[in-house]
């Protein structure tokens, strides 16, 4: 996006600006992207000679009106044409292009007052979200899209192409015209495509056209997924394709089905493709000869090839778009330098070629850029004539709504929506004489067609069916039995026999009621059996009970006899698309096995109930049970329809509300191609979960198992949906294995007393006319009724009986789902039971009257199907929600093999909704139960295993919340239950433990008598003491000597005693700290140390004063005798007093706890309280330092044998260089060393003073006695 400007390929100037955006070239490489280095530029590739047509017809067009003297005369308009090479990004930066109007010269105009373009759906969306901000105007003629006509996101958007939403109609119609009913879909993977299609499926659908397959590809798809679709076409049955797909997709499909040599099809195009010239070549005659499809009209624009044959790169010597056409067009080469290619000789002329540029013969779309620019014209003139106020000029300034191109006469004009008029032209490839592939308008008659690989009989394309005769019986209650091939919720194998074993249930029960004395006295229930195969036809039926019709009579009419309740269906499909009809008449429908949730829906589907729970009740089952194996992480499987794909959703929106993620979700039918199943297997292999939610029938269940095992794909836990959980016939299939532990809840077992001593007594002499129970009798005894028929057979002979055989229709063994239709019968006789017996004043009707019993309306019937509420004899309540559903009750069954090789479901356990949240699903038999893979524990599929105390979970960046890891809880947090989600912090005085997942309380810290450390500084102070008593004993036992009299013994003796007050300071610092011990080791520091310093202040005095003294006329010892040097000492001391003093009264040190240093303890030390006041204790010290060292160095050079001055000044510099560096390491130390530096300080100080100036004089007074006399001292 980024990057130098865009610049126009063609330009000129004007009065008014013009915007162009085609694309002239067709190909752009996917640029490398490094993120260090700057990409590249955006670089178009393939020139396209039809866009390049459009743009030069634009030209002409615009040539053409500045040459009107009567269409904006005296204004001249200019152009800029922008390369948009049918991609979004480059569409993007043209019309930046055209809004910011940049330039080379960068001057002129800044934007253009309209813009002409683009060709695709796509890049016209991005242009006019763009321009449409800024008002512009955009005219299209070639963007289709039925999406574009929505004024409220589009409002400047115009277009002289009709939309897409005609041409979808009008190609429906087309299909349906010629009887094809069963045809594949194409589509470009665009907007373009996917509106186009969408709209043609649904025209489809409601002209009773069937899609086989819908598939979508993309120019910039792999060569793979291109070959995947022509496959799916070569293996489809359709005979027709509809191909909504742009050119350049068209392109790359036949490329590829040249390569697999696919023929044989009708094709029916979009207009994007089906007149485009290039396609229309002998390689590609045996896949697109016989095309249909509708165009744009097509028409003349005189002087367009005069003007096209004159293009020339003279015109404009500068510009690279004209010298690549003509070096693309003739094979030569404008640039002398380069090498292996022929030079252009400059005689090269377009008249002697033939492209696809100056091609006029189709000019249709071409057309509609001619009609755009002069749209644009007409309403700048209008616009100018107008007057800037809005006030008329001339007479006129009325905005005229339509206007007539130029040459062609055709009406233009834009509606409300800014779309024009939809005009089409129905054009079919045929050959002419010369045998080119020529483009036929063969309406208003199809007469002419020729179809696919050039027959001249129209292709058949239709799905065929076939279903088993209608069997009806002028009775009042209708079953709809659906056949095998078009269900995806059938009863368990529906087999011939299992159909006449529900429709002989339903006699049965109506028998049954008819028998019972006290229940609908005086009257009869009778019944019509339908057994429709097709939705139509199963509408077909619905209308005829409505109508009253027995049967379909050509002329006479029959006597009405409506029914007032309809039994079925079987399907959740097909019940949704009759229940609607007859609702409408208020006749009430009961199925006993439509489970769509969606038929709860009362406002849409008032008269319905049920026999069977709602979906919404099993996938809340099977949600729970999923969660109580603590399955997290499965895999969902669906068929696709309104069974499948609703309950896939319930399920996957309940799975959620347990924390259950699905995997992946995928749908497919027993109608799809080969390859969606195959898919479908490759991700049921590479995924990691282990168990799989198959919401399905038995027939998708057969397929896919089937697949798995020629894979052998094992390993798997199944949960399964009612519709084949328990179906015998999943035995039959190779493979069956697989599914052996699977779970699923299907409905309760039930036992029906008498009911297979009615079977068995069933024969067709019963129902002579019935050919539903005749090819009955002849498929289970294998003979035929009557012997024309089939000679292949022998002839029954009339000994063949039920009650001797053993088969599907007489096993009564496992009555789940036909119980529901035996509860069926009985909630409509208890309805009409309580209709017939109601007494007035106690009716449900307004003030409690009853129905007329003699004139039963199917209204009243439903309102009172609402009050039924009896128990079964197996003790089973039955009774209808405000919903019209049963009460939601499952066994769960577990699949296990039997000896004989069958699989047959155990019951293990129980969910009943009507109980309290808690107390729905009970396990019963749990140790019994057969797992997937015949494993003996439960097995285990989690996306992630359970993280441990002392972590926390982490999503996985772009998985589902069930995907986490387990990261460790950082320091100072805790997780003490697994699974946690965040870490919890723990109080402040407390800290983790190794595992982290308890808080303990922290370990309190401080400079211990017992620690290394602590014991060393001891050790250390305790060192000092003894060094400075010896001292002070040596000295005491030589204080008449003339070295200790020297210097003023007295200050001696006393610093000797302030020394080891230092010493004994440091003692303070160490152990636990307290209230006493706070305040003592600061003040006691301060104190000791200044009396210390001012000792040796006095004898760095007296020694200065000493030597001046001793000059003539000097009288300064009597000033600073020793009185004055012990008030001087005593005045310095009390002067630090104050100050601990000031200090302790204000704001004392005190114990504190120290949290911040470390995480994982605590320190335990000595507040300063007023860090002003340490500080001012510190400083006054440092400042007596400086003064005695300042002073010591001026009398380091005074002459003596025993200068005193020379030791005080190395004791001072040690004793100020200790404490100068004592500064930042005490400030940055953390914790206990903060108190370990502060006594090193003060022990290296002390040892400082001590040895630099009482060492040197313990040593000449021990070992070189010889020296300490008074002459050798006043030797110099």
């Amino acid at each position: 996006m980024l990057g130098s400007p865009e610049f126009p390929l063609l330009s000129k100037e004007g009065d008014i600006t013009i915007g162009g955006a085609f694309s002239i070239h067709n190909e752009m490489p996917n640029p490398q992207l490094s993120f260090i280095d700057t990409p590249e530029r955006l670089t178009c590739s393939r020139i396209n000679f039809r866009e390049f047509r459009f743009a030069q017809t634009m030209i002409f067009a615009i040539e053409e009106i500045n040459n009107s003297s009567t269409l904006l005369p005296n204004i001249t308009i200019g152009y800029k044409i922008f390369d948009t090479c049918g991609l979004t990004l480059p569409s993007t930066r043209a019309i930046m292009g055209l809004m910011n109007g940049q330039e080379r010269s960068c001057s002129g105009q800044s934007s253009v007052h309209a813009i002409i373009g683009a060709s695709e759906s796509s890049s016209t969306i991005v242009m006019i979200q763009i321009s449409g901000i800024f008002q512009i105007p955009v005219i299209s003629h070639f963007a289709t899209c039925a999406c574009l006509s929505d004024k409220k996101k589009y409002p400047s958007f115009f277009r002289t192409i009709p939309s897409d939403y005609y041409q979808s109609r009008t190609l429906a119609k087309l299909v349906k015209h010629f009887g094809w009913t069963w045809v594949g879909a194409l589509k470009s993977d665009n907007d373009y495509g996917k509106n186009g299609l969408e709209t043609f499926i649904a025209a489809a659908s409601q002209v009773g056209v069937c899609i086989e397959y819908a598939e979508a590809i993309s120019r910039t798809d792999s060569r793979d997924q291109v070959a995947r679709v022509v496959k799916v076409i070569k293996n489809g049955s359709a005979k027709v394709v509809v191909a909504f797909l742009a050119q350049s997709e068209m392109d790359i499909l036949l490329e590829e089905a040249l390569k697999q040599n696919l023929s044989g099809l009708q094709w029916v195009g979009s207009e994007s493709w089906i007149t485009a010239g290039h396609l229309a070549i002998e390689k590609y005659s045996g896949i697109l000869m016989g095309s249909l499809g509708f165009s744009i009209r097509k028409t003349k624009i005189l002087g367009l090839q005069e003007f096209l044959l004159q293009v020339n790169p003279s015109q404009d010597p500068q510009n690279n778009l004209l010298k690549e056409f003509w070096e693309v067009t003739f094979g030569c080469s404008l640039q002398p330098s380069l090498s292996g290619q022929i030079q252009c000789s400059g005689s090269e002329r377009l008249q002697d070629v033939n492209t696809p540029f100056t091609d006029v013969s189709e000019l249709r779309i071409s057309n509609n850029v001619y009609k755009a620019v002069y749209a644009v014209a007409n309403a700048i003139h209008y616009m100018l004539k107008c007057g800037r106020n809005g006030h008329a000029v001339n007479n006129s300034c009325m905005w005229r709504g339509d206007l007539d191109a130029k040459q062609s006469g055709e009406r233009v004009y834009f509606d409300r929506n800014g779309d024009p008029a939809a005009t089409y032209e129905l054009v079919n490839w045929q050959r002419n004489k010369a045998g080119d592939i020529v483009f036929v308008t063969i309406l208003p008659s199809v007469q002419g067609v020729h179809w696919s690989s050039g027959q001249m009989k129209i292709t058949a394309s239709v799905f065929l069916r076939l279903r088993p005769g209608e069997l009806q019986y002028a009775y009042t209650m209708m079953f709809a039995i659906k056949e095998i091939n078009n269900s995806s919720e059938l009863l368990p194998r529906m087999t011939l026999g299992y159909r006449i074993f529900v429709s002989y249930l339903i006699i049965y029960a109506i028998n049954e009621i008819n028998k019972t004395p006290d229940m609908l006295p005086n009257f009869k229930l009778g019944y019509k059996i339908y057994d429709k195969c097709g939705t139509v036809d199963i509408l077909r039926a619905a209308l005829a009970l409505v109508s009253g019709r027995n049967r379909e009579i050509s002329d006479n009419c029959t006597k009405t006899d409506t029914v007032q309740v309809i039994l079925g269906h079987s399907g959740s499909q097909p019940t949704i698309g009759f229940a609607q009809v007859v609702g409408r008449f208020q006749i009430p429908v009961i199925s006993h096995f439509a489970t769509c949730a969606c038929l709860s829906n009362r406002k849409e589907y008032p008269t319905f109930f049920r026999t069977i729970p709602s979906d919404y009740y099993q996938t809340q089952a099977l949600a729970k049970l999923i969660k109580h194996f603590d399955w997290n992480w499965i895999g969902a499987i669906a068929v696709d329809n309104e069974y499948g794909l609703n309950g896939i959703t319930a399920f996957k929106q309940a799975a959620h509300e347990y924390g259950v993620c699905i995997e992946y979700s995928e749908a497919f039918s027993s109608s799809d191609p080969p390859d969606r199943l195959q898919r479908i297997v490759e991700i049921i292999k590479k995924a990691t979960s282990k168990v799989i939610m198959a919401f399905m029938s038995h027939r998708e269940i057969k397929l896919l198992v089937k697949v798995l095992n020629e894979q052998n794909i094992t390993g798997m836990q199944w949960v399964g949906s009612e519709a084949w959980i328990t179906d015998h016939s999943l035995t039959d299939i190779e493979g069956h294995d697989i599914l052996v532990g699977s779970l699923g809840f299907t409905v309760t077992r039930a036992n029906i007393p008498g009911l297979e001593e009615h079977l068995r007594q069933l024969h067709p002499s019963q129902f002579p006319e019935s050919q539903f129970l005749i090819d009955f009798w002849e498929d289970t005894f294998d003979c035929i009724l009557n012997e024309n028929a089939n000679a292949n057979k022998k002839p029954c002979n009339g000994s063949e009986s039920l009650q001797n055989i053993q088969s599907q229709f007489t096993d009564v063994d496992e009555l789940r789902f036909t119980n529901n239709v035996y509860k069926s019968v009985y909630a409509v006789a208890h309805a009409l039971d309580n209709l017939i017996t109601c007494k007035p004043g106690e009716g449900i009707f307004s003030n409690g009257s009853c129905a007329d019993i003699k004139n039963i309306q199917p209204w009243q019937v439903s309102y009172y199907l609402n009050t039924v509420n009896f128990t079964t004899k197996e003790g089973e309540k039955v009774y209808f929600d405000s919903n019209g559903d049963s009460p939601a009750r499952y066994d769960l069954v577990n699949l296990q093999k039997t000896n004989r090789g069958t699989m047959e479901g155990l019951t293990v356990g129980l969910y009943d909704a009507s109980l309290q949240e808690g107390h729905q699903f009970v396990m019963n038999n749990i140790n019994n139960i057969v797992w997937g893979n015949l494993l003996v524990e439960v097995p285990v599929s989690m996306c992630s295993q359970s993280c441990v105390a002392g972590t926390r979970k982490v999503l996985q960046k772009g998985k589902p919340v069930c995907c986490f890891d387990c990261v460790p809880c950082p320091a100072g947090e805790i997780a003490n239950l697994t699974d946690s989600i965040h870490c919890t912090k723990c109080p402040p005085t407390y800290w983790t433990n190794e595992q982290k997942d308890a808080c303990l309380p922290k370990p309190i810290e401080f400079l211990a008598h017992d620690e290394i450390l602590g014991t060393l500084l001891v050790l250390f102070s305790l060192l000092g003491v003894f060094v400075t008593v010896i001292i002070t004993i040596v000295f005491y036992c030589h204080k008449e000597t003339p070295i200790v009299r020297a210097n003023n013994s007295e200050l001696s003796f006393l610093l000797l005693f302030s020394l080891t007050l230092c010493f004994l300071c440091s003692l303070t610092f160490i152990g636990k700290p307290s209230n006493w011990s706070c305040m003592l080791r600061h003040t006691a520091f301060g104190i000791t140390f200044v009396l210390c310093v001012s000792c040796v202040l006095g004898k760095t005095i007296v020694v200065l004063m000493a030597f001046r003294a001793t000059r003539p006329g000097t009288n300064i010892m009597k000033w600073f005798g020793p009185t004055q040097q012990r008030l001087s000492v005593l005045t310095f001391t009390f002067i630090q007093v104050l100050i601990c003093i000031l200090w302790l009264t204000i704001n004392p040190p005190f114990p504190f706890q120290n949290l911040l240093h470390y995480q994982d303890r605590i320190i335990l030390e000595c507040a300063l309280g007023s860090a002003i006041g340490f500080w001012v204790v510190l400083g006054y010290i440092g400042l007596l330092a400086m003064l005695c060292f300042i002073l010591a160095f001026l009398a380091r050079t005074l002459p003596n044998n025993f200068n005193e001055a020379r030791f005080i000044t190395f004791s001072m510099l040690i004793f100020c260089a200790v404490w100068v560096t004592f500064i930042p390491a005490y400030v940055s130390s953390p914790g206990k060393f903060t108190v370990a530096v502060e006594i090193f300080a003060i022990l290296a100080s002390s040892f400082g003073l001590l040895f630099c100036i009482f060492v040197p004089k313990c040593f000449i007074i021990l070992f070189r006695p010889e020296k300490n006399t008074r002459k050798h001292l006043m030797g110099k």
